[in-house]
């Protein structure tokens, strides 16, 4: 699913062997991870940008405020490196995302500045993070509205139900705690209400329509910690003896 939301660009790679005082140096920076562009969902605050290099390197945020550079001794957002030539490195850097409680998904941009204490050689690669404003749901599948360029810049999340349902799911991945509230007098009933980060399969059970009106709900997602960040499913029950896609 991920891979079909956006179509911005991909990281960039330099690779070049230059000789400077009769010595010889290797230089690269290619971003290893994100390939691409990284979706981030709107509770999803955790991610890094892993790189190659044989030089000297300092990682920053680019014109993204919501997109913080984390800096650890194990992890450090820039370090001063010796330049072997036979041998490069894999380096992480992690990062920290607020979560998206915008009414819009947005682009962020992480830049490995990387140069060498050798000579003048410096160049720039560039990791892209595209964070929406939505939770990871599966079911119901998302739909997307698409912009010019065909990202995905908003999502619906809509179910039908038969009018002889007993039962359903709601399956999501959740990347902090979350809560979800049924809309008042709900015919689907969800068994939990709350719970912690991961993948989470709510069993929602419901009674047979025996009216002749199409029965209305939604169930609403929110995060436990982050006010604003929340999703809306919409749900639908078939009047009795309708089935859905009839004339």
């Amino acid at each position: 699913m991920r891979k079909t939301l956006l179509t911005v660009p991909m990281a960039l790679a330099m690779l070049s062997i230059v000789s400077c005082n009769n010595d010889s140096y290797r230089h690269q920076v290619a971003v290893a991870y994100p390939s691409g562009t990284q979706v981030l969902f709107a509770d999803q605050t955790s991610d890094s940008v892993i790189f190659i290099t044989y030089d000297s390197y300092k990682v920053t945020s680019l014109n993204s405020s919501w997109l913080k550079v984390l800096s650890s001794k194990d992890y450090p957002s820039e370090y001063t490196l010796q330049n072997p030539y036979y041998m490069g490195y894999r380096l992480r850097v992690n990062l920290q995302a607020e979560p998206n409680a915008t009414d819009a998904p947005r682009l962020g941009q992480v830049n490995v500045y990387s140069y060498s204490t050798f000579d003048d050689w410096a160049e720039t690669a560039g990791a892209f993070y595209y964070q929406v404003n939505w939770h990871d749901v599966h079911r119901p599948y998302p739909q997307y509205g698409r912009d010019d360029n065909g990202n995905a810049v908003s999502a619906t999340f809509a179910a039908r139900d038969s009018f002889s349902q007993v039962v359903d799911t709601l399956r999501f991945m959740a990347y902090d705690d979350w809560k979800l509230t049924a809309s008042e007098d709900s015919y689907a009933k969800p068994d939990k209400l709350s719970g912690g980060k991961g993948y989470q399969t709510i069993l929602l059970t419901m009674e047979p329509n025996e009216l002749s009106d199409t029965l209305y709900t939604t169930l609403t997602l929110q995060s436990a910690h982050y006010d604003g960040v929340k999703t809306v499913i919409t749900r639908k029950q078939a009047p009795k003896g309708y089935r859905w896609g009839q004339k």
